[in-house]
């Protein structure tokens, strides 16, 4: 079925931040090894003082926002000033997870005006792991973009084709990590093999999106433990140089 030849040295891969490490020395560790970073704000992060530092961190660095999926989508001002340090910052392109029954009018208008693009990410649980719950979003939103989690998809069985198969010109943007039986999630692949089958369907499906890296744990005696600070670099790089 699949002819999978050239194509992972054409995809950009990003790095996501861990909160409990210097937001510094995660910024470095991306521009040494990836072509993007994609950061989480937290409302902390929100000060002017706080974006500027960021903003200057950043310089020629390439940026991607996930806005963090606690957030409230139906406090407007919130989610609005969140927006708004993205785009001080220079992020073109913002994640969210969606909830029932928000109005996401506002928030495309925003990201409209400022030259933005928003994306919506599959979650694990109902309803925004289902086709039906994208298609009606997609309906209702034209412009929305998406951000399609891999490890998030394989815990409903059979969706991951599905979705690659329905969504794939809207999908623009990939979160790339392991799950195991539907238990755990955000883990490394086992093995080279096991990776590669992602990239196996983006080329059969004709989707070339950028992929960032989300993996923050690890699998030890069938339970998920954080990884360290160190072990999470060089777990990270490992995979990113099995996909290469």
């Amino acid at each position: 079925m699949f002819n999978f030849g050239h194509s992972i040295k054409t995809y950009k891969f990003g790095f996501m931040p861990d909160f409990n490490t210097d937001i510094t020395e995660e910024i470095d560790f991306a521009r040494s090894h990836f072509n993007f970073v994609e950061i989480t704000l937290k409302d902390n992060d929100l000060t002017k003082q706080r974006i500027k530092f960021l903003k200057g961190k950043t310089k020629d660095l390439k940026v991607f926002g996930h806005l963090h999926w606690e957030i409230n989508l139906n406090n407007q001002l919130n989610v609005l000033k969140h927006l708004k340090a993205y785009k001080e910052i220079g992020v073109k392109q913002i994640t969210i997870h969606p909830s029932p029954g928000v109005d996401l009018e506002v928030y495309l208008d925003f990201c409209k005006n400022n030259h933005i693009q928003l994306l919506v990410e599959n979650n694990i649980h109902e309803p925004f792991n289902t086709i039906q719950a994208f298609k009606m979003l997609f309906k209702q939103y034209p412009s929305l973009g998406m951000t399609f989690d891999w490890g998030h998809s394989q815990f409903k069985p059979h969706s991951t084709r599905c979705f690659l198969n329905l969504f794939a010109k809207k999908i623009k943007h990939i979160h790339l990590h392991y799950a195991y039986k539907q238990n755990f999630d955000h883990l490394p692949f086992s093995n080279k093999q096991s990776s590669k089958k992602c990239f196996q369907f983006l080329r059969y499906y004709k989707i070339k999106p950028t992929i960032t890296l989300e993996i923050f744990y690890n699998l030890v005696n069938n339970k998920r433990v954080p990884l360290t600070k160190e072990l999470r670099k060089g777990v990270i790089l490992k995979q990113l140089n099995n996909l290469k």
